[in-house]
């Protein structure tokens, strides 16, 4: 079982509103030039797509892990992360070893308990790992539990609202918060919330791992904050 056989609904990050196009309604197929054909191959296998399609499991080319966010939003990261940072992380997988590689400590929390036994030997000795159940917002109250702060929080699993809620209370006064799927309407109370909070979004919208479509990672920042936006 790997993190794209998560059983969760969130499994699946099609853009809002995205339908397969039945066969009367579909485009007509593209003859593509060798040119075209060598470009896409190109791009699937720089990136590491075709390797992530394949395997279903977000990777990079060379079979390193990577978050399920877009390939946008990764590239920004990547040039934004420092070692000191802390980062709590709601949602669990390829991310967390991710951002384990990257920073001084995480800090993850799954609610579905299987996928919690089977990524717990995967982590690093720099993560504390917890599993949380949904009931009585016990998840998105996990990062209540304790009074540590954190410079990024990251918003990927369950009860994302309530999550956000949560995440105003422990982060740092740079923090940031790092929302995939943020294409998603259901999340605009939580946004209109930041916002007074004098919060802004930064969105990413492109393709990632594993997907054929398109969709959006945000990174919601307020003035002077720790990826200096």
């Amino acid at each position: 079982m790997d993190e794209a056989a998560k059983p969760v609904d969130d499994a699946a990050k099609p853009v809002d509103g995205a339908t397969t196009p039945s066969p009367d309604t579909a485009p007509p197929v593209l003859t593509l030039s060798r040119r075209a054909r060598a470009d896409l191959y190109n791009y699937a296998t720089v990136t590491g797509w075709a390797a992530s399609a394949e395997s279903r499991r977000p990777i990079g080319p060379g079979g390193e892990p990577l978050p399920w966010y877009t390939y946008p939003a990764i590239y920004f990261l990547t040039r934004r992360i420092k070692r000191e940072m802390r980062v709590f992380e709601y949602g669990s997988g390829n991310s967390t070893l991710w951002w384990a590689s990257r920073v001084t400590a995480v800090t993850s929390c799954e609610h579905h308990e299987g996928w919690f036994a089977e990524m717990s030997p995967k982590v690093p000795a720099n993560v504390s790992y917890m599993q949380r159940n949904l009931e009585n917002g016990q998840y998105a109250n996990a990062l209540l539990e304790k009074s540590d702060v954190f410079d990024v929080i990251v918003i990927d699993g369950r009860d994302r609202v309530a999550c956000a809620d949560a995440a105003l209370q422990r982060l740092t006064s740079d923090g940031v918060i790092v929302w995939d799927n943020s294409n998603r309407g259901r999340y605009r109370p939580a946004y209109v919330e930041l916002e007074k909070h004098g919060f802004r979004r930064l969105p990413f919208k492109g393709h990632g791992p594993i997907n054929k479509q398109e969709w959006e990672t945000s990174i919601f920042y307020r003035t002077a904050n720790c990826f200096g936006i």
